[in-house]
């Protein structure tokens, strides 16, 4: 943990502050000079400093190892520096109230604070040296650092077990991960652009050791070019419009894929490429520009005679992953799987033809995997007859009050099912008209769970040992 002591301001920063009110209340008034009233103020001034300091560096902490605190939860409004004007003003412009804009945004306010105190301190240490003797002086002062270090030792024990255990937690994966991989995050400087936002930039502040100040550790590594999941990416990537005139006809994103039809030639895409690659380090985008077809998720969309077509598309990578119908699934899963593939099929193909092709492909591969012809043949059929707009409107979901019975599914999970409706009218008997429970199964542990999670003893002896 860093040094925690002080921080460093020139002459013009103090007498800029002389010049605005006080946190301690009047500055005309002055201090009443070494009364118990000023060391109590000074003392819980320098308590407050300590827990502001304390607050913004283990936040700092997180935000480097790319976690988020445990219980840390985003809200419309917040519930830390609530008296602090600009802080509620800075938060009620995120757009994007994430984890890691609020880490950001709490780090920065701390260290606003902490440098108003910390001024506020040296004004009241100036006014009572002016009146009371310096040995007296040095005296009460040691008294109440001694004191304060004393709380200051409480304050960081707790937060860094607090991190010790998140940081358990999240190896467990049972804290929220908003990014992947090792690199620097940036907190903005101050800048009147209002385009300079923090999805724009963000860099992570870091106590210095060296210095006693709050400082941007130049020497650390930035990793740049670094793959960044999806989440990052649906965090970090404000949905701002193309500023390009009459060059974005459409324009649709889903997670990191988006999907653009450009009016211009291939250049002027190549150069919007490489500009939207400027506006953020930690973001690079990569981009297929083509003017006959393009992939987007599960789609292959084509330009032919002027329109646009839509396909299946397949990975050259791809391999017949189909669950095996002999698998340890429900029957009813299993039974189900050919009708929602062809559904598939029959949604993204538009073209007759196109469809044929693939609804061949599909029966072939449910072949390979042991499906029965009879349940490939009677999905093809109930997918075929059901038309192609249907499929392309989004489902209005009813909320459905019916009982839920959620188990893990196990060979003896049938049998049970069974017996609880064979005897289900012998409970509504009794007068209530209840339904009979919606049957639910969950994934047991496979050896992929058993294997993956290492266990730190074992009962079984391993190279010798007892």
């Amino acid at each position: 943990m860093s040094d925690l002591q002080g921080l460093s301001f020139d002459d013009s920063m103090v007498q800029a502050i002389l010049q605005t009110p006080s946190i301690l209340g009047d500055e005309s008034s002055g201090p009443s000079c070494g009364t118990k009233e000023d060391w109590t103020k000074l003392s819980a001034l320098k308590k407050e400093l300590i827990k502001t300091v304390l607050h913004g560096t283990i936040m700092t902490e997180y935000l480097r190892a790319n976690i988020s605190p445990n219980g840390l939860i985003v809200t419309n409004v917040p519930r830390i520096f609530l008296q602090d004007l600009q802080f509620r003003l800075d938060w009620s412009q995120i757009s994007w109230k994430c984890t890691r804009d609020w880490l950001i945004l709490i780090i920065n306010t701390s260290k606003r604070l902490a440098d108003s105190i910390t001024i506020q301190i040296s004004i009241t240490e100036a006014a009572m040296k002016t009146t009371v003797q310096l040995a007296q002086f040095k005296s009460r002062l040691t008294e109440i650092n001694t004191e304060l270090n004393e709380t200051k030792e409480y304050l960081t024990r707790q937060k860094i077990n607090k991190l010790q255990k998140d940081t358990k937690r999240f190896n467990r994966e049972k804290v929220y991960l908003y990014t992947k991989g090792d690199f620097q995050c940036e907190v903005p400087s101050d800048t009147s652009d209002d385009s300079d936002t923090p999805q724009r930039r963000a860099r992570t502040p870091q106590y210095s050791s060296s210095s006693d100040d709050w400082s941007d550790d130049e020497g650390q590594r930035t990793n740049r070019n670094r793959y960044i999941p999806p989440l990052l990416c649906t965090m970090s990537f404000t949905p701002t419009p193309l500023k390009v005139k009459g060059s974005d006809r459409l324009w649709r994103r889903y997670i990191d894929d988006i999907l653009v039809i450009w009016k211009g030639n291939e250049d002027q895409a190549t150069a919007f490429t490489q500009w939207v690659n400027t506006l953020d380090t930690h973001l690079r985008f990569s981009s297929t520009i083509s003017d006959k077809e393009v992939s987007f998720l599960d789609l292959r969309i084509i330009l032919r005679d002027g329109y646009l077509h839509s396909s299946v598309f397949h990975k050259h990578t791809d391999r017949n992953s189909l669950l095996l119908y002999n698998s340890h699934h429900p029957k009813a899963l299993r039974d189900n799987l050919p009708f929602g593939q062809f559904l598939r099929i029959r949604r993204n193909c538009s073209d007759k033809n196109d469809f044929r092709i693939q609804d061949n492909a599909l029966c072939r591969k449910l072949g390979e995997r042991n499906y029965p012809e009879r349940n490939i043949r009677q999905a093809k059929k109930r997918a075929s007859n059901i038309p192609r707009e249907t499929l392309l409107t989004t489902n209005t979901r009813t909320q459905q009050s019916r009982l839920t019975c959620v188990t893990t599914f196990t060979p003896l999970s049938n049998r049970i099912k069974g017996i609880v409706r064979r005897l289900w009218p012998i409970l509504t008997s009794a007068g209530e008209t209840l339904e009979c429970p919606l049957f639910a199964f969950k994934r047991t542990h496979n050896i992929k769970d058993l294997v993956v999670h290492t266990r730190p003893t074992t009962y079984l002896p391993v190279n010798g040992s007892k």
